[in-house]
Order: structure tokens, then C-alpha cells, then sequence
């Protein structure tokens, strides 16, 4: 039972969990428990992992009644930094194995689920904080080129903020303070057209997308591919399957009646085809698909996020209301800021 206890002192030190009782005793733990007090302090507010305290609870039931019993505890109430962990948990895999063959089954087995969750523990903390360090380089790289595309915009360098500022929305997907900024710097550089955007990324058409009726009509494969969905051609039939996340839409050319998973949709534009390419009401098919859609009025940009696509950075991009003091670039052709919801068919 001695070794045992000092095993399991020394996973314990794993996750900084040591009772003043066995820190004061222990001579052979007294330093490394020193060396993790202060590691303590940080990590003692972070809850434990469901799996990781599970595991240990599991352990505690193997030890109920012994003086291990308070050990264990303790490994359930604070954690420590991940490279002492991993520093401690070596060790104790090394004691267990020295002393594997002086140790009762039962006493094997309890080490065995302690290291177990422990482990568990480990890998649940290298996780958060790669979670947190992401969080916090996108939050910097956020407010860097922030800051870059209101520097070049200050300047009259349209271009130059442009780029910052398409940047920016690749981090911010749904920001839409930042494609609103990026849509006024579009006229002031003086460019015409529909952009799309989907998730962030700018989305490239051989034929560009039209207007008519009131509704945006984009090339379906370009749209489709940026939303991981597939295209099928029914050339008999001129019809366009499009399937997503088990959804399955089906138009077919020149008709305004839509299938959306065997139910009829009417459409206020239908499906056509322009130089070459089958073009559909973008709208419709995105959140056929579950995605939604935003429409920038200024610089005309279609913004379409996938609906569990969140922003890295906790807080939306505080842009300027205007990039500088200058007259506009002409407004090209308006759409409607929304579109009502399409209607099923009778």
C-alpha cells in the first residue's frame, strides 16, 4: 500500500492536486509540489473535463476507505499546466512499471484508471488552450488588419484596403459591420458588379450573376461547390440536382416550380442559362441548403455563411461609417435589401 500511496502521490503531483497533508510528508514530492504552486493559482478555476472526472471517479471507488481516498480527491478539485502534466505523468508511468510486479491486481487496476483519467485530463487542457491561443491570434490578426484597411482608406489607397479589408471578412464570415465596410470601399475604388462571398471567401464567376425581377441569379456549380454540395445535370429533362447535408433540390430550367426534398417550392425567377451556364436564384438555393444570405446594398456583395459558422473573435468589427471624406463612386443597379420568403406552391 506504501508504493501505492507514493504512485499515486506522485499522479496526483500530475495535475497539481496534492493535499497539504501528503505535500508536507513526502520528501520525495516536497519540491515538485513547490514548483506547481503558482501553476495552481491559474489553472485551479478551470472546471475538469465530464470524461476526465468520470474516470477519476472510478478510481476513487477502487480506494474507498484507504488513505488513497484523500489523494484522489484532490486530483478531482484543481489541475495544473499541461507541460507539468505531461512532465509528471511520465514519471509516474515510469514508477509503474518499476513496481508493477510488487503490486496487488487491485492495485494495478487502480493506477491503471487513475492514469487513464488523468491522461484525459492532459489532453482536455492542451486542447482548451490551443482553443484559447487560436481565440486570441485571430482576435489580433482581427484588429491588425483593422487597422491596416482604415490606414490605407485614410490614404486614398483604395486598393490596398480592399485587400486588408477581404481579409478581414475571410476571419469575420459574418460580420456584416465588415462586409459593409468592405462593400463602401468597392465604390470608392469604383467597382461595378455583384460580388459573392460565401463563409468568408470570395466566390469567382465565369458568367457573372444578374438581376432580374428583384432576385440575384448566380452559376449554381460555383455556388454549390463553395457550399460542399453536389451538382447533377439531367440534360433529358434540363434539370439541376443540387444535394447538401441531405438535402436534395431539384429546378429545372424555365420553370418557377422548385422540389426541396419532394415538396413543391414556387419561385418568383426560375432557373436559366446564360453563356453556357446554369444560373438559379441564389437566395432560394443557399438557404435551401441551410445557409443564410446577406445583401450589401453599398458596393452590391452577397454575403452567404453557413448557419453554424460562428465569428472567431468574440466581439463584431467596430469599422468607420464612411472609409474617407470623398464623394462616392456612382450606385450601381439596386436590389432589394431583402426578399421575402419564397412561397410553396399550391
Amino acid at each position: 500500500m506504501k508504493r501505492l500511496l507514493a504512485l499515486m502521490l506522485t499522479l496526483l503531483l500530475a495535475l497539481g492536486a496534492v493535499p497539504s497533508a501528503f505535500a508536507e510528508t513526502s520528501d520525495a514530492s516536497g519540491d515538485a509540489a513547490a514548483s506547481t504552486e503558482d501553476a495552481h493559482k491559474h489553472h485551479a478555476h478551470k472546471p475538469m473535463p465530464p470524461q476526465a472526472r468520470k474516470g477519476l471517479e472510478r478510481a476513487l471507488e477502487n480506494v474507498k476507505g484507504t488513505p488513497a481516498e484523500k489523494v484522489i480527491q484532490g486530483l478531482l478539485e484543481r489541475a495544473v499546466t499541461p507541460e507539468e502534466a505531461a512532465k509528471r505523468l511520465k514519471e509516474a508511468d515510469e514508477l509503474l512499471k518499476k513496481h508493477k510486479k510488487q503490486l496487488s491486481e487491485e492495485e494495478r487496476e487502480a493506477l491503471k484508471e487513475m492514469l487513464k483519467a488523468a491522461r484525459d485530463v492532459l489532453k482536455e487542457m492542451k486542447e482548451e488552450e490551443a482553443r484559447e491561443e487560436t481565440r486570441e491570434a485571430l482576435l489580433e490578426r482581427v484588429q491588425a488588419l483593422q487597422s491596416l484597411a482604415q490606414l490605407f482608406a485614410e490614404n486614398n489607397d483604395w486598393q490596398a484596403a480592399i485587400e486588408a479589408q477581404e481579409k478581414l471578412v475571410r476571419v469575420k464570415k459574418a460580420d456584416e459591420q465588415a462586409f459593409a465596410f468592405l462593400g463602401r470601399l468597392y465604390q470608392k475604388a469604383g467597382k461595378k458588379g455583384i460580388k459573392t462571398f460565401v463563409n468568408g471567401e470570395p466566390v469567382s464567376f465565369d458568367v457573372p450573376p444578374v438581376i432580374e425581377n428583384g432576385r440575384t441569379l448566380v452559376p449554381i456549380r460555383a455556388v454549390a461547390e463553395s457550399l460542399k454540395a453536389k451538382v447533377q445535370w439531367i440534360e433529358k429533362t434540363k434539370t439541376v440536382i443540387i444535394e447538401r447535408d441531405g438535402v436534395v433540390v431539384k429546378l429545372t430550367i424555365n420553370q418557377r416550380v422548385a422540389i426541396v426534398n419532394g415538396r413543391k417550392v414556387m419561385l418568383d425567377v426560375p432557373a436559366t442559362i446564360r453563356g453556357g451556364r446554369t444560373i438559379v436564384p441564389m437566395r432560394f438555393i443557399s438557404e435551401a441548403l441551410g445557409a443564410k444570405v446577406e445583401w450589401i446594398q453599398e458596393g452590391q456583395i452577397i454575403v452567404v455563411t453557413d448557419e453554424a459558422t460562428g465569428q472567431p473573435a468574440d466581439q463584431p468589427v467596430q469599422q468607420p461609417s464612411e472609409p474617407a471624406n470623398e464623394q462616392p463612386a456612382s450606385q450601381p443597379a439596386d436590389e432589394p435589401t431583402a426578399e421575402p420568403a419564397v412561397q410553396p406552391a399550391p
